[in-house]
């Protein structure tokens, strides 16, 4: 029992010892300089200044740094044995899009003058930079949403990367580039599109998006007036060329239907004939055009 309590005894005389004589040291901190997230590299660089401690060794040295860092609201992670004459030191493998609070800590070793009463030879001070925010850079987020657009007048139609990727953006409010797999022209049909989308750091995201091409446009239809003979046999027939003074389409005609094109004599005179064109995609466009039926025959 006198032992255990001669023991706490020397104990408290060596603190007492290590608080006067540090009492003049003029203990101070290490301030963080700069902590800077590296882009797309999930990291963050820390740099700081000189201690403001007295060192005097070999009785005070600056014995080593600590980094302690977390995610805000995250678990602890305690980086020791930095080397004192480091001013510099990388955080990596950390998780993109977090904020992190990042604080310095040194760590003074005042070595205890020698006395019977010192249990320790040394006692270690530390003290801290007071804590930095850092957020890390986030992946743009890429955004697909089906598109449809519509073949133009050489049956082909283009689209911008913007265009497919419409609604995509950046955590950060960084500014992002667009870029998509295939690039086109595209024809009639339904094609899958690869988008990326890249921030000013390099990091991207990617989505495949549905793009859909139609045809939306109507065959253009011009018409003239016809004569139609009727012959010897009674008979006369109206033909396409008759009529047709420019019928076209972008991406081609797949029928023309004329809604009259026999005669007889019964017929002599004027009629209205009703030409519809129809294209590939079942767009249709109709037309009049009048026919003047004549009896183009001698009589016996």
């Amino acid at each position: 029992m006198k032992k255990l309590t001669l023991t706490r005894t020397m104990k408290k005389l060596a603190l007492l010892l290590f608080l006067i004589f540090s009492a003049g040291i003029g203990f101070s901190r290490t301030l963080i300089t700069s902590a800077t997230a590296n882009g797309a590299a999930n990291s963050i660089t820390i740099n700081w200044g000189e201690t403001d401690v007295s060192i005097n060794p070999p009785s005070v040295t600056l014995n080593r740094y600590q980094i302690k860092y977390k995610p805000v609201g995250g678990i602890e992670t305690t980086i020791d044995n930095i080397s004192s004459s480091l001013r510099t030191y990388t955080l990596t493998g950390l998780a993109s899009g977090q904020t992190y609070e990042i604080e310095l800590i040194e760590v003074i070793r005042v070595i205890l003058p020698p006395s019977p009463f010192n249990v320790l030879p040394y006692m270690d001070s530390q003290s801290g930079s007071g804590v930095s925010t850092v957020a890390l850079n986030a992946p743009p987020i890429a955004v697909c949403t089906p598109l449809t657009v519509s073949v133009g007048a050489n049956c082909l139609a283009t689209v911008t990367a913007a265009q497919i990727g419409a609604g995509s953006s950046d955590p950060n409010g960084d500014a992002i580039t667009y870029s998509i797999t295939p690039t086109g022209p595209f024809g009639v049909g339904v094609y899958n599109i690869s988008l990326t989308v890249t921030d000013i750091y390099g990091s991207s995201s990617t989505c495949t998006n549905t793009l859909t091409v139609v045809d939306s446009e109507a065959p253009k239809v011009l018409l003239k007036d016809a004569v139609v003979n009727i012959n010897a046999a009674g008979v006369g027939v109206l033909s396409l060329a008759d009529v047709n003074a420019g019928i076209t389409d972008n991406c081609g005609v797949a029928s023309i239907n004329l809604s009259r094109i026999h005669f007889s004599c019964v017929d002599l005179g004027f009629h209205w004939i009703t030409v519809t064109v129809t294209d590939a995609a079942g767009n249709t466009t109709t037309g009049l055009c009048r026919v003047n039926v004549k009896d183009a025959a001698a009589p016996n």
